[in-house]
């Protein structure tokens, strides 16, 4: 690459030069990408594929895979009602609420 010597150049005649570059340097991004996506789709049809078929409809970015949430398993129950039940997750349930406002423990209702 040349050496370039901007000693010569004023503040502003620097910052126009600086303007040019970026603009070529924008300029040069798109046609380098136009060039390539024909390149490449030139390369799929010649081997029988379409390119959207290779890259899918995302152009080319994949979603991430979400796992699958399992309810947590319940770590409290209620004595009175044991169908109701809590993970310890969460909002706590109103009849934990009354229980330790009666002076109950959070762990006298552990499973």
């Amino acid at each position: 690459m040349a050496d370039f010597d901007f000693s010569g150049y004023t503040l502003p005649q620097l910052f126009q030069l600086q303007k040019d570059v970026e603009a070529q340097i924008n300029h040069r991004k798109v046609s380098e990408r136009t060039d390539t996506l024909a390149q490449l789709r030139e390369l799929a049809q010649a081997r029988g594929f379409n390119l959207d078929e290779l890259v899918g409809a995302t152009g080319g970015k994949v979603k991430a895979v979400k796992a699958d949430k399992k309810p947590s398993e319940p770590k409290y129950r209620n004595p009175a009602d044991h169908s109701a039940t809590w993970s310890g997750r969460g909002r706590k349930p109103q009849w934990i609420l009354d229980a330790v406002a009666k002076g109950g423990k959070l762990e006298d209702f552990l499973i």
